[in-house]
């Protein structure tokens, strides 16, 4: 590469530098996409033959660079990946994420006029919401979903939603018309001074509020022992990191994991009501393996 090939890539790198911090001054970095599909791949360019240089799982937040579509179902979007503190920039398929700054409708529960629903705060139901309910009673509590899908029998609502002061993508699974389970993703970190031990631990202390203590853990406590690194300082997560927090009361079973696989970090809450909504023949891990099929 000769002396102006060097000055031109070095003039494009800051460029591009200064063209993120412009964004994110601007009203197009604060509107705000979450994933709703299982997943979702961020492209060069807007075209499926392009390189892929991210896979996104559902309940990843990104932002929109653009209120421009490209070719009509592209969205020209910045995000930070879950394995770099690095801002990063691509296209993805408009139909695999749904808008957090605007109201998206995409279709109308139907049925008759449910009663308003009574939400006591009676322990051991997952975020005070009562196994069994139907879709329309779970819609009059938590307002209209961001998103809805039904596959094989089991119907998905999904909503914009805090846990502990947490942001993430809110799941309700439906079967038979039933609420049998629920999920509470969080696939990107809020801040840099975020770290994903944190955010872990913060649901954790939620969760015992409600549940009591857990009544099983795997991998935190070894995680937490080695004296040479403390919670503030582990930026980098292990590769084959999983740390789990179980709890189990009469009405239902919790289980708070953080993992990552390769460059995919995950942090999530399950729950699962106890009672049986056509679940009795899968057990508490099979059935959200299925899930993570949606």
């Amino acid at each position: 590469m000769g002396k102006f090939g060097k000055k031109a890539a070095i003039f494009l790198i800051i460029l591009t530098g200064i063209s993120l911090l412009y964004l994110q001054g601007t009203e197009f970095y604060e509107k705000k996409l979450i994933v709703v599909a299982a997943e979702a791949r961020v492209h060069l360019d807007p075209d499926a033959g392009s390189p892929v240089l991210d896979v996104l799982k559902r309940g990843s937040i990104i932002y929109l660079a653009s209120d421009r579509p490209f070719r009509k179902m592209w969205k020209y979007i910045y995000y930070t990946p879950s394995y770099s503190p690095m801002t990063k920039a691509g296209y993805i398929l408009a139909d695999t994420v749904r808008a957090l700054f605007k109201k998206t409708k995409v279709y109308t529960l139907h049925g008759e006029q449910s009663q308003q629903v009574c939400v006591g705060n009676q322990r051991g139901h997952f975020r005070q919401i009562y196994w069994g309910m139907t879709p329309e009673e779970v819609v009059a509590v938590e307002g209209e979903p961001l998103f809805q899908v039904q596959k094989e029998g089991v119907r998905r609502l999904d909503f914009a939603s805090t846990y502990g002061g947490v942001n993430g993508l809110l799941s309700y699974y439906f079967i038979d018309n039933q609420l049998a389970a629920a999920q509470f993703a969080v696939r990107t970190l809020p801040s840099k001074r975020s770290s994903w031990l944190k955010i872990y631990q913060t649901l954790k202390e939620v969760l015992t509020q409600e549940f009591g203590q857990a009544q099983g853990e795997v991998g935190l406590t070894d995680l937490m022992s080695d004296d040479s690194r403390s919670e503030e300082e582990i930026e980098v997560l292990p590769p084959d990191l999983k740390i789990e927090s179980k709890w189990k009361s009469d009405q239902t079973k919790v289980l708070l994991r953080l993992a990552r696989e390769g460059q995919d970090v995950s942090l999530e809450i399950r729950a699962q009501g106890t009672p049986d909504f056509g679940l009795a023949r899968k057990s508490f891990s099979s059935f959200f393996y299925d899930l993570g099929k949606f």
